[in-house]
């Protein structure tokens, strides 16, 4: 049980660092001028993983009803 838990969360960090490269190369490609880039990339893999890690719970929970 912990083992899935570790491996669906290994697997959603991998997805959310390949969203933050797509996410930097379409907002450098809309604005180069914008210095922040990597700090919006930060913000946006932080939710991912948070709201990531609370759905995970969430069928965790569901799947042992």
């Amino acid at each position: 049980m912990k083992n899935s838990l570790v491996v669906k969360f290994f697997i959603w960090f991998i997805s959310s660092l390949f969203a933050l490269v797509c996410v930097e190369q379409i907002v450098y490609i809309i604005s180069p001028y914008d210095i922040n880039i990597r700090a919006y990339g930060v913000m946006i893999i932080g939710l991912i993983i948070i709201f990531g890690l609370l759905i995970l719970k969430k069928l965790d929970d569901l799947k042992n009803r």
